[in-house]
C-alpha cells in the first residue's frame, strides 16, 4: 500500500467523469458509424430490415479488442489521448496488461453483450418497435380521415387531432422498456462507485486494478 500511496500522491490528478465521458464518446463515434454502415449492408429484407445480430456482435468485438490494444500498447485510446487522459495500473503507473485492459473495456458494455447473445431480448424489442409502427400507421390514417371530415373547420380539426394524439400517446413508454431499465441500473452500478472514490475509480477500473489520470 505504501508503494501505491506513493505513486498516487499529490502529483497525480484523477480524471473527472465528465472528461472520461467525453473521451468515450470520441472513441465510440467511429464504431457507431461503421456499425451503421454494416447494418445497412447486411439487413434482412425478409424480416423488416432487421440488422444482423452477427454483424452487430462483430462490430462490438472489434471495438473491445481495439480499445484494449490501445490501453495495453499506448496507455490511452485516441479520444483519451486527445483529452489528456491515461489509463494506468493503479499500483505501478504502467500500462495495463492486455487481459486486464480487455476486462476494463468489456465490463461497462456487459448489457450490450447480453443483448447480442440473448435472442429473446432482441425479439422483444423488435415486437415493441412493430407495435409502435402499427400505432403510428393507425394514427396517420385517422388523421387523414379527420382532414377530410373537418376540411372546412380548422379549429375542429385541430381539436380532433390533438384528442387523437392524446388517445394514442404511450405515456412513459421508454421507462417501461426492461432493456432501458436494466441498462440504466447497470450503468449506475458501474459508475456510481467513482463518485465515492478519491481516485475516481469506477467498477471496471477496480476490477482491472486501473486508474484514469490526467496528463495535462
Amino acid at each position: 500500500m505504501a508503494r501505491q500511496a506513493g505513486w498516487m500522491g499529490d502529483r497525480v490528478v484523477p480524471a473527472s467523469l465528465r472528461r472520461r465521458a467525453a473521451a468515450a464518446g470520441l472513441d465510440s463515434a467511429p464504431f457507431v458509424i461503421v456499425g451503421g454502415v454494416v447494418a445497412l449492408l447486411v439487413v434482412r429484407r425478409d424480416r423488416g430490415f432487421k440488422p444482423s445480430r452477427s454483424a452487430a456482435a462483430a462490430v462490438q468485438a472489434a471495438k473491445f479488442v481495439t480499445v484494449a490494444w490501445f490501453l495495453w500498447e499506448r496507455g490511452a485510446t485516441p479520444g483519451q489521448r486527445l483529452l489528456g487522459l491515461r489509463v494506468v495500473d493503479a499500483t505501478t503507473g504502467e500500462n495495463l496488461p492486455f487481459r486486464r485492459a480487455l476486462v476494463r473495456t468489456a465490463v461497462p458494455s456487459a448489457v450490450s453483450l447480453v443483448r447480442l447473445v440473448w435472442p429473446r431480448w432482441m425479439e422483444a424489442r423488435q415486437r415493441q418497435q412493430d407495435r409502435v409502427r402499427e400505432r403510428l400507421a393507425t394514427v396517420q390514417e385517422r388523421v387523414r380521415e379527420l382532414q377530410d371530415q373537418f376540411a372546412d373547420d380548422p379549429d375542429a380539426l385541430s381539436d380532433a387531432v390533438n384528442s387523437l394524439y392524446r388517445e394514442h400517446h404511450v405515456k412513459a413508454g421508454c421507462l417501461k422498456d426492461p432493456q432501458i431499465i436494466v441498462a440504466v441500473l447497470y450503468s449506475l452500478a458501474v459508475y456510481v462507485p467513482a463518485l465515492y472514490s478519491a481516485r475516481r475509480q469506477a467498477l471496471h477500473d477496480r476490477l482491472a486494478h486501473a486508474a484514469v489520470i490526467r496528463t495535462n
